[in-house]
């Protein structure tokens, strides 16, 4: 089995990557694992060629020489820069070839995410960093009390999105006395795949996307992890905003053009919800501006960063790059496709684009 890098991995993460492989696929004979070719001519070499191929990007027409292919893996949880390809092409390779092109993703880093939107909504609900900011000032508020915490207990959970993310989050957050609900686009009988339920809080109630007004009205605290696609787009706008209410809190993991940029930012300043924690954003190839400062949103229209009340974080839920675990789900597809099965993990909807 040939197994092709698309993309060009950093040198430590391609040395931890082939020694994995080695490790774990040590007992299949015949696989083989080609790296990047250093130029997408090159590539257009070995595209033919592969049985797997590993990348974040394709171009329809790339796809198209894809004559071997068994497998595309993505390698991280988001589509929405790949997919596309595949629904233009889909019908006529599954034509050409006489088989179903798949499509996987991956959620290796699953865990490291939500642990970093479980730090986000406790590190939002105590303050914390509008009280650290206050003491690097020399303002010691000892005792003063008009940036409360919010107290979880007894609160309700939103969790707006309810796959490895979500499910993750609402086992780590189940040691409080939260009350959780959740909203998913399809569901099915099973309910959580994120490893141990033991302790974990059952949802109160399951929610539709018929139903993401009421929702957003009978959640306190909402954790986003939605991925970018074209249903999700700007689903967050005023409406639900406001159905959030004024104590409300949000938590963005998911993809910035969930929420609405100037909606956000109004709710914010206006104090239509109370707070909200974000990881993801707008303008991710921001210029700098006159005094050298990036900021990955509209500056001018909606200084985020001008807001009290939000606490901003770039990006980087996903840390450390280089855990080992982020890639289990690759190596046990890469062990299937060895055995000749095709019952891979998190195939992607292609016609839903996730």
């Amino acid at each position: 089995m040939r197994i092709l890098l698309a993309y060009e991995m950093a040198p430590a993460t391609l040395a931890q990557f082939r020694a994995r492989l080695s490790a774990e696929l040590s007992g299949f004979e015949g696989w083989e694992l080609h790296d990047w070719p250093g130029s997408d001519e090159a590539l257009a070499a070995q595209l033919p060629l592969a049985d797997v191929i590993l990348g974040p990007k394709v171009t329809p027409e790339q796809l198209m020489q894809c004559q071997r292919l068994q497998l595309w893996i993505n390698p991280w949880a988001g589509v929405q820069q790949i997919v596309g390809s595949f629904q233009q092409v889909r019908a006529d390779w599954e034509a050409a070839q006489g088989r179903p092109l798949l499509l996987a993703n991956s959620h290796g880093n699953a865990y490291q995410t939500a642990q970093h939107g479980a730090a986000l909504t406790l590190a939002l609900c105590n303050q914390l960093a509008r009280h650290d900011s206050a003491m690097r000032r020399g303002e010691w508020r000892l005792w003063k009390d008009d940036w409360p915490s919010t107290p979880l207990r007894g609160r309700t959970l939103g969790l707006l999105g309810y796959g490895h993310l979500g499910q993750h989050i609402h086992r780590f957050l189940s040691g409080f006395e939260l009350d959780f609900i959740a909203l998913k686009r399809e569901w099915r009988v099973e309910t959580a795949d994120a490893g141990d339920t033991a302790g974990l809080r059952p949802l109160s109630r399951r929610y539709d996307s018929a139903e993401l007004l009421q929702f957003c009205s009978a959640s306190d605290i909402i954790v986003c992890t939605l991925p970018a696609t074209p249903a999700t787009e700007g689903l967050i706008g005023e409406a639900q905003l406001a159905a959030l209410g004024p104590q409300g809190l949000l938590v963005n993991l998911g993809r910035g053009s969930v929420l609405q940029e100037a909606a956000l930012y109004h709710a914010l300043r206006e104090g239509t919800i109370a707070g909200a924690a974000i990881d993801v954003w707008y303008n991710y190839r921001p210029e700098a501006d006159a005094q050298d400062r990036l900021y990955p949103y509209d500056a001018q229209a909606h200084p985020f960063h001008e807001l009290p009340n939000l606490l901003l974080s770039p990006h980087r839920a996903a840390s450390p790059l280089e855990e080992p675990s982020r890639w289990d789900d690759v190596v046990e597809n890469l062990r299937r496709a060895c055995q000749g099965r095709r019952d891979f993990l998190s195939l992607v909807d292609i016609a839903a684009g996730y």
